[in-house]
């Protein structure tokens, strides 16, 4: 796939953990936009950017569940420190030093967890309409898998 749809990938996973509890910005990013789309039975903005913020907690668990029974205990634990700091709106700077990484490690690492989350929102679309399709590789584990980015 092009790089320029990895790029964007990655544009929009940034935007969305940016911008996590802002329902307005939301409403812009591809990997969400259809959960604001669809037919919401009168659930507010502040009702679906809850939505939204729990899947991220729920899909952070589970990533440190996988990793840590494959044995990376350590990573498990950081990653999801990071996920937990950006959720509570914490500066980086403040999680990089309290986790003792480096400013570089801390993005590394913040690319990575936001990525494989990202991932678990392209999986759990409804069916709207495909823009584009990419090789997502997994930082932890290596294995890539299709990433469906954006909705109709």
């Amino acid at each position: 796939m092009s790089h320029d749809l990895v790029k964007l990938f990655h544009f929009e996973v940034r935007h969305l953990f940016r911008h996590l509890g802002e329902g307005s910005a939301l409403r812009r990013n591809a990997l969400v936009r259809a959960r604001f789309e669809r037919e919401t039975k009168g659930e507010t903005d502040s009702e679906l950017v809850a939505e939204v913020t729990a899947h991220v907690k729920v899909e952070a668990a589970a990533c440190r569940s996988r990793d840590i029974a494959a044995g990376c205990k350590d990573t498990a634990e950081r990653l999801y420190a990071i996920i937990c700091a950006i959720i509570a709106k914490e500066a980086p700077v403040r999680t990089a030093s309290s986790l003792n990484l480096s400013r570089r490690q801390y993005y590394r690492d913040r690319r990575a967890i936001c990525t494989r989350i990202a991932r678990t929102f392209i999986r759990t679309t409804d069916g709207s309409a495909v823009i584009f399709v990419s090789a997502i590789p997994c930082p932890v584990d290596g294995v890539c898998e299709s990433a469906i980015i954006g909705a109709t």
